[in-house]
């Protein structure tokens, strides 16, 4: 949970009033000692009238020095708020300036508010990826580089609201279509579950039609309110097509803690993958060809911002050099 913001609060006022307390004091003293009649009392009159004097005298000092601390405070706290103040908006607006002491390229700046802006986290980011033999062709059948193979992706993960109201996340998935011959249209996102309700296939296709479509990519969106400090849970799949020979990136648009990637494919081809836009320790574990089925997973243990992802590629063992 985001604490709430907390705003600066300027000083306020600390008016000195026992001075003008002390100078009431002073004054209905000198009143008191004027009712009374001291010719009575010879001895004391030049006492009583010095001390009367001195009250008045007093008085008029205390209220001259309310009004000059008066003044002097003003302009101090007016000068420290204004330098507070002028703090706070240059740490509001260049964040990254006020850390590090550094000028940044206003296009730095805009991408870096543009990600930490963001009020939704992803986490627990998994994507598994199987490539198989399609339309039952045997498993040699991929050892030839222009040999087509079936990849079907599942990607699950939670996306955490992390702000204190309730905002409405919007789900994009891209579906890569494919150039090759008689599978152009063999491309589709086979399902899509949130928070453990899957969606019908007319809301599949209600969010089909919101993003337009490229020559490369076919677009799904969806916009899912999100309770304030909550999370829920997403899981989509897809198929697509690729060949013998071939890679695929995947990417990250929200910024999240991290993404593992499982990769099953026949044993007659060689895998590969690397972290792309990370600097990761993680070891690369897409590498070898085995003598059974493989299974095997790149984990980025790291945050991950937009357009960071994982990159894979295979080919057929045979061509391997």
């Amino acid at each position: 949970m985001i604490p709430q913001e907390k705003k600066y609060q300027p000083l306020e006022k600390s008016i000195p009033y026992y001075l003008i307390y002390i100078a009431l004091v002073l004054f209905l003293t000198s009143a008191i000692l004027n009712t009374v009649d001291w010719e009575s009392f010879p001895n004391a009159k030049w006492f009583i009238g010095l001390f009367h004097h001195i009250l008045d005298e007093a008085g008029i000092a205390l209220i001259i020095a309310f009004c000059i601390s008066q003044g002097i405070e003003k302009r101090a706290r007016e000068h420290h708020n204004e330098m507070v103040q002028r703090q706070i908006d240059i740490i509001k607006d260049n964040y990254f300036e006020a850390t590090f002491n550094h000028t940044y390229e206003p296009k730095f700046l805009l991408a870096a508010k543009n990600i930490f802006s963001q009020p939704f986290f992803r986490k627990g980011y998994e994507i598994t990826i199987v490539l198989s033999v399609p339309d039952h062709n045997p498993p040699q059948h991929c050892c030839n580089p222009e040999s087509v193979l079936q990849v079907d992706i599942v990607s699950t993960f939670k996306m955490q609201n992390l702000s204190n109201e309730e905002r409405i996340y919007s789900w994009i998935y891209f579906i890569e279509k494919s150039d090759i011959k008689n599978y152009h249209d063999r491309f589709i996102l086979r399902s899509l579950t949130i928070d453990k309700k899957q969606l019908s296939e007319q809301e599949i296709q209600e969010a089909d039609i919101l993003l337009e479509d490229t020559n490369l990519f076919k677009k799904y969106k969806k916009d899912i309110p999100i309770p304030a400090n909550s999370e829920i849970f997403i899981e989509a799949s897809s198929t697509i097509f690729k060949y013998s020979r071939d890679h695929l990136f995947w990417q990250t648009i929200s910024p999240s803690d991290g993404m593992r990637m499982t990769v099953t494919y026949p044993l007659e081809l060689y895998m590969a993958g690397n972290a792309i836009g990370v600097i990761s320790d993680t070891e690369n574990q897409l590498k070898t060809c085995g003598n059974g089925p493989k299974s095997s997973s790149l984990i980025i243990n790291e945050p991950l911002f937009p357009h960071n992802g994982i990159y894979i590629w295979w080919h057929p063992c045979l061509a391997e050099k």
